[in-house]
């Protein structure tokens, strides 16, 4: 509240779109695990999402349906008014689609799902080699992990695929902590989300394949930037 202040004093605040997000949550045991790696349970994906713009976004309001922490680049692109010819055609007509504006306005344009994809951390995967091997087959440490997220009335259902296989579904009001895989008794369900799921993830590998490959940088090379990223946790 005192940044929003804040803000709203400055020059142009009607104009000025303030996002506050958070890149992921972290595990105090919840499930067995500690940290923000591994899992797509709750307590790393849902995350705070605030938008404050006053020219575009009139009046306080919470909306419940689940949207992807990525559409904040969307937005940006599209608030900042730079879609113009001088980006891919592709980027900027996604940009325009899938701001969260339209979110907003009640008029969702990936109809109120949201999805998550979790990589082993291979500098955890090393220390866990090296010191209880035994973790890895138990914890599905390797196991690449993807969960769909869709407000269905007042259902928001959850899949989380284990190994690009169904594994669990939840329905997030009556069971926030994600304790009850209710896959078994809610099979339509489950089998709905598991192919929009699996359509959505042969879209990004689609997406990939079109997208010329980024120049590669030296990582090795730069000492400072292994020292950050080793006390960062990204390296061993």
């Amino acid at each position: 509240g005192s940044l929003l202040e804040a803000l709203h004093d400055r020059n142009k605040h009607s104009e000025t779109l303030t996002i506050i997000v958070a890149d992921h949550g972290d595990g105090i045991g919840d499930h067995g695990y500690m940290g923000h790696a591994f899992v797509a349970y709750q307590e790393l994906v849902h995350v705070p999402l605030i938008l404050d713009w006053p020219a575009a976004l009139e009046g306080r309001r919470r909306v419940s349906a689940p949207v992807s922490t990525r559409r904040v680049f969307h937005t940006m692109l599209d608030a900042a008014n730079v879609l113009t010819d001088a980006i891919d055609r592709e980027i900027s007509s996604e940009a325009r689609r899938l701001s969260l504006t339209h979110t907003v306005a009640g008029r969702d344009p990936e109809q109120n799902t949201a999805v998550s994809e979790i990589y082993p951390p291979l500098n955890f995967v090393k220390a866990i080699e090296r010191r209880q091997p035994e973790l890895l087959d138990s914890f599905h440490c390797l196991d690449e992990r993807h969960a769909i997220v869709r407000q269905d009335g007042n259902s928001i259902y959850k899949l989380i695929h284990l190994d690009r296989r169904p594994h669990e579904l939840f329905d997030l009001p009556p069971d926030p902590l994600e304790e009850h895989n209710i896959m078994a008794e809610k099979p339509a369900v489950s089998e709905g989300l598991d192919y929009q799921l699996k359509n959505r993830m042969e879209e990004s590998r689609k997406r990939r394949d079109r997208t010329a490959a980024a120049s590669t940088v030296d990582v090795e090379g730069d000492s400072q930037l292994m020292q950050r990223l080793r006390g960062l946790g990204y390296l061993d």
